[in-house]
């Protein structure tokens, strides 16, 4: 697996992130913040 591979098959490495949260955490308000953070952060790709 190569960089151009990734490429030609229109995919890429991902972001490996790891979020850890406690239980009081609203799950459905972090998606949003996460959906919108890598939204923005994507550049167009």
């Amino acid at each position: 697996m190569d960089f151009d591979a990734l490429v030609a098959v229109q995919s890429g490495l991902g972001t490996a992130a790891v979020i850890v949260m406690d239980k009081s955490t609203d799950v459905i308000k972090a998606i949003a913040r996460l959906s919108d953070f890598y939204q923005h952060e994507s550049c167009g790709q």
